[in-house]
C-alpha cells in the first residue's frame, strides 16, 4: 500500500491505494492560506486518519508520496516557491513530513506525479516516451516527461517547468521575475484575467 497527498490553495487531500492503482480510501479537508505552519499539520493527520479508515497490516505500507506545485531540490526541498503556494520558499517538506508521519516520503511536482499516474494506470500504459501536458487549476501550466520508460526530470530536476521557457523576449512580467514566460500566455492564469474573472481561486475549475 501507499499514501499519496496533494496540497492545493484551500484543500489538502490523501487516498490510500494498493499497489494495483485500486483507491482504498480517501479524506480530503479544506485549508485556508495554506503555508507550511498550517498545511503540515493537516497533512499529518491525514497519513494518521487514512490509515484507520481502511484495515490493512501496517507493515505493508510503503510509504507517502506528495504532490506539490513548483520546483523541488534533493530531498522535496522547495528551490521556487510556487505562486498558487506563497511561503514554502526553501521548506524541506519530505524531511518535515517524514519526521511527523515516520514513514518514508517522496515529493514530487504535480505534473511529474500525474505522468507517474497515466504511466502506470492510464492512457499511457502502453507508451514508452510520452509528454503529459498539465493545467494547473488556477496556475500556470507545466509538463511531466517519460523517455524510454522512464521519468524524465533533466539536470536540476525540473525539466518539466516549461511554463518559464521565454517565448517573447522582453514580453509580459511573470511571477517568477522573468519576461515572456509560456505561463503568461498560456495557462488558466491567463484564460481568467483575459475573461475578467477576478475570484478564480474561490471558483470550481469546472
Amino acid at each position: 500500500y501507499s499514501i499519496g497527498l496533494e496540497l492545493g490553495r484551500q484543500r489538502a487531500s490523501g487516498v490510500l491505494t494498493d499497489l494495483s492503482g485500486a483507491v482504498r480510501a480517501r479524506i480530503e479537508r479544506p485549508i485556508e492560506h495554506p503555508d507550511p505552519q498550517r498545511a503540515m499539520p493537516v497533512l499529518q493527520s491525514i497519513v494518521e486518519d487514512i490509515q484507520q479508515a481502511f484495515t490493512f497490516d501496517r507493515n505493508r505500507l510503503l510509504g507517502v508520496g506528495m504532490a506539490l506545485p513548483g520546483r523541488y531540490a534533493d530531498g522535496g526541498v522547495t528551490s521556487l516557491s510556487p505562486e498558487n503556494l506563497p511561503g514554502w520558499q526553501k521548506f524541506p517538506v519530505g524531511h518535515e513530513l517524514e519526521r511527523r508521519v515516520k514513514v518514508p516520503v517522496l515529493v514530487e511536482n504535480d505534473a511529474a506525479a500525474a505522468a507517474i499516474n497515466e504511466r502506470l494506470h492510464g492512457v499511457a500504459r502502453g507508451f514508452g516516451s510520452f509528454v503529459y501536458l498539465f493545467l494547473a487549476g488556477g496556475g500556470g501550466i507545466g509538463a511531466g516527461m517519460f523517455l524510454d520508460s522512464q521519468l524524465y526530470k533533466g539536470n536540476h530536476s525540473n525539466a518539466g517547468e516549461i511554463g518559464h521557457i521565454i517565448v517573447e523576449p522582453h514580453g509580459r512580467l511573470c511571477t517568477c521575475g522573468k519576461r515572456g514566460c509560456l505561463d503568461r500566455y498560456i495557462s488558466p492564469s491567463v484564460a481568467y484575467e483575459l475573461m475578467g474573472i477576478a475570484n478564480a481561486a474561490e471558483l470550481s475549475p469546472d
